[in-house]
């Protein structure tokens, strides 16, 4: 019979990868894909956690898999078929750089948490735990802020901010011993809104200035 911690190693390594996989697509279509990998095996990372600690907490889970992996993907999606100028994204570089890039993060996130304080109270699943979420809550962050820096194209920069909120949930899997469900909900909602929004915004732009280019659009002075 399989454990709880190599389902709970599988669900952690996938997410990485599909992140990693995620951040050098060229096309929105095959980012929205892995950003919604990635948010399902975040949440079958919930779950397993929450049945390492002897519960069963499925809210979380299907709350994710309803709002990161299908909803949000989906508002995205049909504002992208809108304007069919925004499929092919625009990159500063290679990208075969960018996931040098995240090599790197890789890197530092590692460095960042190997220079954590070991002596952590009040944290449920231990330290070696605690520290490996910690490596992907980082990463995610990490690979969130380096979409923002590198994408030159409104889509991926909104994909890039869910990515850090990927990142911050992960961290509070273990940091705080699960997220309440009021304080989560209140989360989602928030995360919800501000992605209609941004898809609105996106629709705007494009139908003004024919571009989500952010390069074109730093020119603009009126």
């Amino acid at each position: 019979m399989i454990s709880n911690q190599v389902i709970t190693d599988f669900f952690a390594s996938g997410l990485l990868l599909a992140t990693f996989l995620m951040m050098g697509k060229v096309r929105l279509y095959q980012m929205l894909r892995y950003f919604a990998l990635a948010s399902f095996l975040l949440a079958g990372l919930g779950l397993s956690i929450s049945f390492m600690r002897g519960e069963a907490d499925f809210v979380p889970a299907i709350a994710t898999v309803l709002f990161k992996v299908i909803f949000i993907p989906l508002i995205i999606y049909y504002t992208a078929r809108r304007r069919p100028s925004s499929h092919q994204l625009r990159m500063y570089f290679r990208p075969a750089t960018t996931y040098i890039l995240f090599a790197l993060a890789l890197v530092v996130s590692g460095i960042i948490v190997r220079n954590f304080p070991l002596n952590i109270e009040g944290v449920e699943g231990g330290v070696f735990l605690f520290k490996s979420l910690l490596f992907i809550s980082v990463t995610l962050i990490l690979a969130g802020i380096l979409l923002i820096v590198v994408r030159r194209d409104l889509f991926s920069q909104v994909i890039g901010v869910l990515t850090m909120e990927n990142g911050i949930a992960a961290f509070g899997l273990v940091a705080l011993g699960g997220i309440p469900m009021f304080l989560e909900m209140g989360i989602f909602f928030v995360v919800i809104v501000s992605t209609v929004i941004l898809a609105i915004l996106i629709d705007q732009v494009h139908g003004i200035y024919r571009t989500g280019d952010t390069e074109n659009l730093n020119e603009l002075i009126d």
